[in-house]
């Protein structure tokens, strides 16, 4: 069997594991990226909002607060820096006057951690620009966005390369194996099965993160969306009101104005990215809550998406988990459970996983 060293590899060709091989090539090292699908952004990296988080809502999730906080600022950057197609549009966050706590204590901690993050919105201004929704009190968050993925996707990929990064595609990593003398062997099914050693790895397999560390599991949560032609907004705009596990059925833009409505919470036990027709009277009696104009427009399904959530072997960690397995020379780092804010917060995760990379060698 073929066997490759190299001084990094990370496993899964998503936002994470790209921008972690960007972040760990720009040190010149050798580095290996597998991706099991015939191309990069496959699964859970293409098939979400493409929204830039202010990183407001995470005060129970200190990993996803701290990194989408960092990480909104390296998007940008990054964005401006390589011409990456993006706008800082702004959100809405709507709320009834039974919702005015909520909003008040969102605002509040939004205030902690940044004191231009988020601010109190005329009701009436709302209603004026934005007639057909309903709501007593607003919030705006100055410096939430959205992103083009597939322009994201190929500007990281070509930076990559560029620094002479290596990208091995239609290779799925099925075993990490750690030996005594610190060196770790990845089995790598291809065309024909082969090794890859290196000191330095990174599970970044989105949803099959958990095939590598046994201490957890993921569960798949579907979200779906619908999109909405005839509707024309140039905000994202957020009831309050939110789900257990998401923010909600919300409205969310494209770079080419197109109005999406997503995403519900639909718990599956495989992934199917179809969209069944009828969850339209599910979607319309939610919209409705705080868009009662709804009923004038007509909405089709238009993707789906499924998040990774994760689990201990008791409960659901509603955060980021980074699992460390490090000898004395060698270092496995497990990025787990990572779905929304994870393209937000991508390029702080990668620069966290660069900063190991260095204590590790240096």
């Amino acid at each position: 069997m073929d066997k490759f060293k190299f001084d990094a590899i990370v496993i899964g060709g998503g936002i994470i594991g790209l921008t972690s091989a960007v972040n760990l090539q720009s040190r010149g090292k050798s580095v290996l990226l597998l991706e099991k699908n015939k191309s990069l952004f496959n699964e859970t990296s293409s098939r979400n909002s493409g929204v830039i988080h202010a990183g407001i809502y995470y005060s129970k999730s200190p990993n996803k607060e701290f990194h989408c906080l960092r990480g909104k600022n390296l998007l940008y950057d990054f964005c401006h820096k390589f011409d990456v197609p993006h706008k800082n549009c702004g959100k809405f966050i709507l709320g009834e006057e039974n919702n005015l706590r909520k909003m008040e204590d969102l605002k509040q901690h939004s205030d902690a951690i940044s004191k231009e993050n988020l601010l109190w919105f005329s009701e009436k201004k709302f209603k004026a620009n934005y007639p057909g929704f309903s709501c007593d009190h607003v919030l705006f968050s100055p410096t939430s966005g959205i992103v083009s993925i597939p322009d994201l996707s190929f500007a990281l990929e070509k930076v990559f390369l560029d620094s002479g990064g290596i990208i091995s595609l239609n290779s799925e990593a099925l075993e990490i194996i750690p030996d005594e003398k610190d060196v770790i062997e990845v089995l790598v099914s291809s065309k024909d099965k082969f090794l890859c050693t290196s000191r330095f790895v990174v599970n970044a397999a989105g949803l099959n993160c958990a095939n590598f560390a046994e201490e957890y599991e993921v569960k798949f949560c579907k979200g779906n969306y619908f999109t909405c032609p005839k509707l024309k907004l140039d905000k994202l705009i957020y009831p309050i009101e939110q789900d257990e596990n998401g923010l909600g059925i919300h409205i969310t833009l494209d770079m080419g104005g197109n109005v999406k409505f997503g995403p519900d919470i639909d718990w599956v036990d495989s992934i199917d990215y179809s969209i069944d027709q009828k969850l339209e009277e599910k979607f319309l009696s939610y919209i409705s809550k705080y868009f009662p104009d709804i009923e004038k427009y007509t909405i089709y399904p238009d993707y789906s998406g499924i998040r990774p959530k994760i689990f201990s072997r008791t409960s659901q960690i509603k955060d980021f988990v980074f699992h460390k397995v490090q000898n004395t020379d060698s270092m496995i780092f497990h990025c787990l459970g990572i779905e929304s804010p994870g393209i937000t917060s991508s390029f702080s995760i990668a620069k966290m996983i660069g900063e190991e990379f260095d204590a590790l060698v240096n």
